[in-house]
């Protein structure tokens, strides 16, 4: 069974440097293989999407996906459609971690999150998480991992 969780970054960052840091999280090194480009998956070119992502079945413990748009949001307020997921809230990155296996990869989700959660903190960069259609956000968003599934 796959799992996938979204981290909605609500404040501007680097995106690169958002990448490289959950990189780290899930031990990319320079023998793994990374893609980087226009965001493909049902969106429309004109929507200037783009991702860094790394490859699947590489060994990592979860594929990290992160979505931005060059110099603007990835979702305005109000912004509806031109292939932006429609439950993304507005904001300007979104991270996805996605990995299969047994009831382990919960484990690795939970503690994902948290690691890019504090980084994000650290920088006073709002943002909430995202699984099964259901986002977590507010005062009370670390202590909601226990509800990833």
């Amino acid at each position: 069974m796959t799992l996938d969780t979204l981290i909605q970054i609500l404040d501007p960052v680097d995106p690169h440097e958002v990448f490289r840091t959950c990189g780290g999280f899930v031990g990319v090194s320079g023998e793994h293989a990374v893609d980087e480009g226009d965001w493909t998956w049902g969106a429309e070119p004109e929507t200037d999407i783009r991702s860094v992502r790394t490859r699947p079945n590489q060994g990592l413990p979860a594929r990290v996906e992160v979505l931005y748009r060059p110099g603007a949001p990835l979702r305005a307020p109000g912004q509806t459609g031109e292939g932006i997921e429609e439950s993304v809230e507005p904001c300007h990155a979104a991270v996805a971690f996605q990995s299969s296996g047994d009831e382990r990869r919960v484990a690795v989700h939970v503690d994902l999150v948290t690691r890019l959660g504090a980084w994000l903190d650290e920088r006073a960069v709002r943002w909430s998480w995202k699984c099964d259609g259901t986002v977590y956000g507010g005062a009370d968003k670390y202590a909601r991992l226990s509800e990833l599934r």
